[in-house]
């Protein structure tokens, strides 16, 4: 019997961006200012709702300064779509991809007729693995190659210790390698709509590896068809989890020891790779017996840096989308829930200033007062008569 130390059908796509390439480079330069037409007038086109492109949970991102097209999926389309396997996932993507390839080179087409020459470059700019985890990000560990030094811990407020709702590994603003977050999916307002619709819960810490355009060729994964390829073989699927899981992850408290296995220095060295990164059941049930584990990698808790959450951010984002259907006694009501619990004791001045010189006075009469300030001068004498006396020894 094998054990699998990886299970990639516990993994699933969350986020695919592609990216399609005008061919300004070589040109002459009114062939240059010709593609710079069409791209200005393809993004008029996105303008106008009978022109524009519109599949479900589907977007041409703005502009760049490169003259791209740049198309986005996120995980919402696949929450519609059904799907929760990296092998199913694929599937229905490129089926959507094919759709807006179609869109894009039709209008390309249209602008510069069937002209050989000229013709579109589609690439693979990122690509989001996910997978589920039960618990809570307590305690967990993050796990980190010892190149990358940029980690933090996002923390929530509560009554008490401060409660961790996401870690991440690696600089997320980086144009290339690989951008890793473990994320309690309770505090993702934005996501918790798709998450119930995909997996009917959101009780649940999402691991998520974010492969840059750098990484993506390491596995030679440059076109769509070679991503849809890649991901159509457990082989491949599996040796990319392991790799990106072996740079970047994070180590839970109900992770299992099968799950934390690649991380051990013991128990990695029963896991076969050349078998699909399995182990036999004698060596399983050698790790299982075990109750230590040596991790590798674990970063060092005093370099994580720690961000307090802020939920102004998405709070906002839901007011200015949704706030036009608020009548005013529903504003009113969100306004009294958010300062409701905050009281303003004003004190008069006056009051205040009788008070201390009631204060005083009770300060001046009492004799006990007296007494103890009249010996107070009189220590303060004798300790200066006694310095001075030591000086003039001198």
């Amino acid at each position: 019997m094998k054990i699998k130390a990886i299970n990639y059908r516990q993994y699933f796509i969350d986020s695919i961006k592609v990216n399609w390439k005008l061919p300004i480079q070589n040109l002459t330069m009114k062939q240059k200012l010709q593609m710079k037409d069409f791209y200005d007038w393809f993004y008029s086109l996105q303008k106008n709702n009978g022109t524009k492109y519109e599949i479900a949970h589907t977007l041409i991102l703005p502009k760049d300064a490169h003259y791209n097209i740049r198309g986005e999926w996120f995980g919402r389309f696949w929450s519609h779509g059904g799907t929760k396997m990296i092998k199913h996932d694929i599937m229905l993507w490129y089926d959507s991809f094919l759709k807006m390839d179609e869109y894009i080179q039709n209008r390309f087409k249209t602008f510069f007729g069937h002209d050989h020459k000229l013709s579109i470059h589609t690439t693979i700019s990122r690509l989001d693995i996910a997978r589920n985890h039960k618990g809570n990000l307590q305690d967990a560990i993050p796990i980190h190659h010892p190149n990358i030094t940029n980690i933090s811990n996002q923390l929530g407020k509560s009554l008490g210790k401060p409660y961790i709702t996401g870690i991440a590994v690696g600089k997320r603003t980086a144009k290339s390698g690989t951008f890793f977050r473990a994320y309690d999916k309770r505090f993702d307002l934005d996501g918790l709509e798709s998450s119930l619709l995909r997996f009917g819960t959101a009780d649940y810490v999402r691991k998520e590896w974010e492969l840059k355009r750098k990484t993506l060729r390491r596995f030679n994964i440059v076109t769509p068809s070679d991503l849809v390829i890649y991901l159509r073989d457990p082989k491949k699927i599996t040796e990319i989890i392991y790799r990106l899981r072996k740079v970047q992850d994070c180590i839970l408290r109900k992770d299992t020891k099968v799950y934390n296995s690649i991380h051990d220095l013991i128990d990695r060295n029963r896991i076969n790779p050349t078998e699909g990164y399995t182990m036999t059941g004698q060596e399983f049930n050698k790790m299982l017996k075990k109750d230590y584990k040596i991790l590798l990698n674990k970063a060092n808790p005093r370099e994580v840096k720690r961000h307090f959450w802020n939920p102004f951010k998405q709070v906002n984002s839901l007011i200015e989308a949704k706030g036009q259907y608020l009548e005013e006694h529903e504003m009113l009501q969100l306004i009294t829930k958010i300062i409701g619990s905050f009281t303003i004791n004003e004190v008069e001045v006056e009051t205040y200033e009788n008070r201390v010189q009631r204060t005083l006075d009770v300060i001046k009469k009492d004799k006990r007062i007296k007494t103890a300030l009249k010996d107070i001068e009189n220590k303060k004498r004798e300790i200066n008569h006694y310095t001075k006396s030591l000086m003039n020894k001198e």
